[in-house]
């Protein structure tokens, strides 16, 4: 029985994707990427989703350091997949674009999707020579119009993420930009950023992102390679200066969990069965998590896993049920219930973090 409404589960998100994609191509956003209405109101509820019901706690340090107006550019480190990008896109008003592997663009639904979400397509030198030659300038171009246009950037500039609190070597990708950005004339703030986590894997852990200080870019050099390579050189003594050892953030999170012992413990007594009660409804969901999570070999997706199957596949579930018991109540009690899921939904994720991390 649970495999069938997992399978009816995963066939509705495909409708869904496939509906969601046609639609969005209805809707005209501007190309500075100011959203229409729909991406408003999806933004607000990944971020609810996110903050409330994912982390254990979000915190977010120097944030005086990002400029209210103007072009800003984030170069952060990427230890954990989706919810760096996440992380950060909640870190602040600015609602920064973002790059992504271009492998993800070519499915054309989930091009239109990434494309509406401010997700434009960074290709590297694995996909091929034309890749480079002719398809990269064009993202590197809009990146450079968002910020021509006063908006903000994200290059994640280790590339690919990987769960470590160690800095990778920089991609020149991001000093490429500035260099383009500064020949048009525009002089972006170029802010360093690091996504810290207590834990890769599992649901509930603690977040913070710390903004560092903008970075001074004011180079010399005969050639653009050795500018780009003293470029990368500040950026990366800056983001490593900010990255905490595996010490400090267990550390870090251990003194949150003492904080949070008697208010987990109020959790488990009173939220407990409203808790069992949303894992009973949503077994289908939570099963077929569970399930894609096990069979996946990479730590720092398995979160992604998570936030993607429950924060996408539980409100479609959830409203699946409610179409169908249409035909066995009354709209006032279909209205109710729709009201007071998403307050049942806070308490069961409150309660499921307190009795996994306390």
């Amino acid at each position: 029985m649970v495999g069938h409404l997992a399978y009816c589960s995963r066939t509705h998100l495909g409708v869904l994707l496939e509906t969601t994609s046609v639609y969005i191509n209805r809707i005209n956003m501007t190309p500075l990427g100011k959203p229409a209405w729909a991406y408003t109101t999806l933004y607000r509820y990944v971020r609810w989703m996110y903050i409330k019901l994912y982390c254990r706690t979000y915190s977010v340090h120097g944030l005086e350091n990002v400029p209210h107006k103007g072009s800003v550019l984030f170069v952060t480190t990427h230890q954990n997949n989706l919810p760096d990008a996440l992380s950060l896109g909640f870190a602040t008003d600015r609602r920064p674009a973002f790059v992504a592997r271009a492998d993800l663009f070519k499915n054309p639904k989930v091009a239109v999707l990434l494309r509406f979400l401010k997700i434009l397509p960074m290709h590297r030198a694995d996909h091929g020579r034309k890749a480079i030659t002719d398809e990269l300038p064009e993202t590197m171009h809009m990146l450079r119009d968002y910020l021509a246009a006063g908006q903000s950037c994200t290059i994640m500039a280790e590339g690919s993420s990987a769960p470590l609190r160690s800095l990778r070597p920089l991609k020149k990708g991001w000093a490429r930009l500035v260099l383009d950005a500064q020949s048009i004339g525009i002089q972006p703030a170029v802010i360093p950023v690091v996504m810290e986590y207590s834990d890769w894997q599992d649901w509930g852990p603690d977040v913070r992102v710390v903004f560092g200080k903008p970075l001074n870019l004011e180079v010399d050099g005969d050639t653009m390679a050795v500018r780009l390579n003293h470029m990368n050189r500040i950026a990366f003594d800056a983001i490593s200066s900010l990255i905490a050892s595996d010490e400090e953030i267990q550390s870090w999170s251990n003194a949150i969990s003492r904080k949070r012992k008697w208010k987990d413990l109020m959790w488990k007594i009173a939220g407990t069965p409203f808790y069992i009660g949303f894992s009973v409804i949503n077994a289908p969901v939570f099963w077929l998590t569970k399930h894609r999570v096990a069979k996946h070999h990479r730590v720092d997706f398995k979160s992604t896993l998570q936030v993607g199957f429950i924060g996408l596949g539980t409100p479609l579930w959830l409203m699946l049920l409610h179409l169908i018991a249409t035909f066995f109540t009354t709209p006032v009690n279909i209205a109710f219930s729709a009201l007071i899921t998403p307050i049942i939904a806070y308490i069961a994720a409150r309660t499921h973090i307190a009795w996994k991390k306390s």
